[in-house]
């Protein structure tokens, strides 16, 4: 199954003008989305699925509110209710957005679709545009390279 994921990533990145790109032994490789957001993506072969992996925040503030910590944990259930992205914590990035594509549907259109959305999702999440809020830099990224 990685290589059907190897094939439909490199036609992706080709048809927008980027280089191969490869999975590393852990199974993961990154996308450089408009020269600003790192998308991981992981080939797990045993659930047979591609994960797309974007951070969110890299710390959070010490000052949460409550509705900021409920609505940050509400979306952390979104994967049980249906197919929408999720968020995660990870020990290393941070908080992360992350969300799934069945191998079994996977062709260049469902990627293309996939990651749009995925890109989409992340920079207009509404935690993240809270939590930007209350930061000194604003980072959003438009998908609108993706090809319609």
């Amino acid at each position: 199954m990685i290589k059907l994921a190897q094939a439909i990533i490199n036609e992706f990145t080709h048809s927008i003008g980027m280089g191969s790109v490869v999975f590393e032994d852990d199974g993961f490789c990154q996308l450089l989305v408009n020269q600003e957001v790192v998308v991981k993506i992981k080939c797990d072969d045993e659930n047979e699925r591609m994960i797309f992996i974007g951070e969110i925040k890299d710390t959070l503030p010490d000052n949460l509110s409550k509705s900021q910590f409920n609505h940050l944990l509400s979306q952390t259930l979104t994967m049980m209710h249906g197919h929408g992205p999720s968020l995660g914590w990870d020990s290393e990035i941070g908080l992360i957005g992350f969300k799934h594509l069945p191998m079994s549907i996977l062709s260049l259109t469902t990627f293309e679709r996939t990651l749009a959305d995925f890109l989409d999702w992340l920079n207009a999440n509404p935690i993240r545009v809270e939590l930007d809020n209350n930061s000194s830099s604003n980072h959003v990224v438009k998908s609108s390279y993706m090809r319609g």
